[in-house]
């Protein structure tokens, strides 16, 4: 069987587009979620479970946490329930010891972590 893409389709801010996103074959829906009141498109804990909510079991969810601390992005992901929790580590914001203890605490949760590592040219590799 060869490799196949995963699709991730992000920046859900309805439950309809959520749901439409789905139907068309999505393999991922991720949405921005903080703690603190915002605008769209970061979402509050309560909108992102409500958008989660009509298409848990279709796809997988992800939560792209608009915050790098890890007392707080374990907040998001216990409050939310995502399938998965996508971290950007940039090094300055979540050294790597930091994302393995956040990594390790999301795994107990039974939530999977996507690892975003940012490149800036070649020189980044």
């Amino acid at each position: 069987m060869g490799r196949r893409i995963v699709i991730q389709i992000y920046a859900m801010t309805t439950p309809e587009d959520a749901e439409m996103v789905a139907a068309l074959g999505a393999d991922h829906i991720g949405l921005l979620a903080w703690t603190k009141p915002s605008l769209k498109p970061i979402l509050s804990i309560q909108r992102a479970r409500k958008i989660f909510g009509g298409v848990r079991g279709l796809v997988k969810t992800v939560v792209i946490p608009v915050s790098h601390k890890k007392e707080e992005i374990v907040e998001i992901a216990s409050r939310i329930e995502p399938d998965y929790i996508q971290v950007a580590s940039y090094p300055e914001y979540l050294d790597f010891n930091s994302f393995v203890e956040l990594a390790d605490s999301l795994h107990s949760m039974g939530i999977k972590v996507i690892r975003v590592i940012p490149v800036d040219g070649y020189d980044s590799l």
